[in-house]
């Protein structure tokens, strides 16, 4: 078996991943054994907010917010820390990557939620804020929406439950 050096490894991933070598992805047997989840943590731990999410550049939405929007929780929990980061642009998509999560993973959007205003605000998250006809039954969403987050027990996350519900109701 021929072994390549490491950067000839680098360059056919980047040939053969190009998305994953723009976001920073690639995983390298130093790393291979971490999820790509628990490496943004590290990432976001190790660099400012702002470096992490701006080496996206156009490819955040689809290898960071698509994770939040199918309701993955170890990337929804990474929420605080990515918002950090985020400019206009990015902190709309978080928004509403969080919002397609809500009827998912009710419990582990309320418990990134904040009172204030910003990309986690429950204001923003809870308003249905999505761009023109990307959810296509809006009455439909409300309601799965509005059922999950009733469905919500846990005590600490009790104001945030209500305040969602007030939101997604108006």
């Amino acid at each position: 078996m021929t072994r390549l050096p490491t950067f000839m490894l680098a360059i056919g991933l980047s040939f053969a991943c190009p998305l994953e070598a723009a976001a920073g992805q690639i995983t390298t047997t130093a790393n291979a054994s971490q999820r790509p989840a628990q490496q943004l943590a590290r990432r976001l731990a190790e660099e400012p907010a702002r470096d992490v999410v701006q080496s996206y550049g156009d490819h955040f939405e689809g290898a960071v917010l698509s994770h939040l929007e199918r309701g993955e929780t170890d990337w929804i929990a990474l929420a605080p820390k990515l918002a950090a980061g985020t400019d206009a642009g990015t902190s709309e998509g978080l928004s509403i990557a969080l919002a397609y999560a809500l009827p998912l993973q009710p419990v582990a959007v309320l418990a990134v939620l904040s009172k204030r205003s910003g990309p986690l605000g429950v204001e923003r998250v809870c308003s249905i804020p999505f761009i023109e006809d990307s959810v296509k039954d809006i009455k439909s969403y409300q309601r799965r929406a509005i059922r999950a987050v009733s469905e919500v027990r846990d005590t600490g996350l009790q104001q945030a439950r209500e305040r969602c519900l007030q939101v997604l109701r108006y």
